[in-house]
């Protein structure tokens, strides 16, 4: 039975899910909502979880950011590339995602050519602060951050075990700010 369910997931599991999340063709909605299904409904396999140009709503990105911290499992890496994410939808979809036990647990995350810019960053922030044991890989690179978010990254990410940081093309112009972090 549960074999059929997952099966069929080319639907989206409710009407409002359908309304919110729009695709431009057939072949790209049921691709997303087969992701979406599985992250909404806990789903093993929805341990890595990727999209890439897409051009959803703050309402969307919002129900997808509730989902993703609702998850039961670990979720060890995430990729929102390309995604016209700006400091509005960022910020939409990362509330609330800093008191999840399981949305804690990323390792790799991958926020690359979107369009936010330090206030995205600095909604960010709470999830980098929580999440900072953990997060091994981050990369913001093609959004214009800038210096005023380079520090707040720095901040949040104070103290963690970050391997590996990507901030090509962000607008960086002064890298003293580092001295004034602690």
């Amino acid at each position: 039975m549960i074999r059929r369910r997952w099966r069929d997931a080319s639907e989206f599991s409710d009407d409002e899910d359908f309304d919110t999340f729009q695709f431009e063709n057939e072949a790209r909605r049921r691709l997303n909502a087969y992701k979406i299904k599985r992250i909404k409904h806990s789903h093993p396999d929805s341990k890595c979880i990727s999209f890439v140009r897409e051009s959803f709503s703050q309402r969307a990105w919002e129900r997808l950011g509730g989902y993703t911290s609702r998850n039961n499992h670990i979720i060890e890496c995430m990729s929102l590339r390309q995604c016209n994410l700006n400091n509005t939808n960022l910020s939409a979809f990362f509330n609330g995602k800093k008191t999840s036990k399981n949305i804690s647990r990323i390792k790799v995350l991958s926020l690359c050519n979107n369009s936010f810019g330090s206030g995205g960053i600095r909604s960010l922030v709470p999830f980098l602060t929580h999440n900072a044991f953990n997060l091994t890989s981050l990369n913001v690179s093609g959004n214009d951050i800038g210096t005023e978010g380079f520090w707040y990254l720095m901040k949040g990410l104070d103290g963690g075990l970050i391997e590996k940081l990507n901030v090509r093309h962000c607008g960086l112009t002064n890298f003293a700010i580092l001295e004034s972090v602690s």
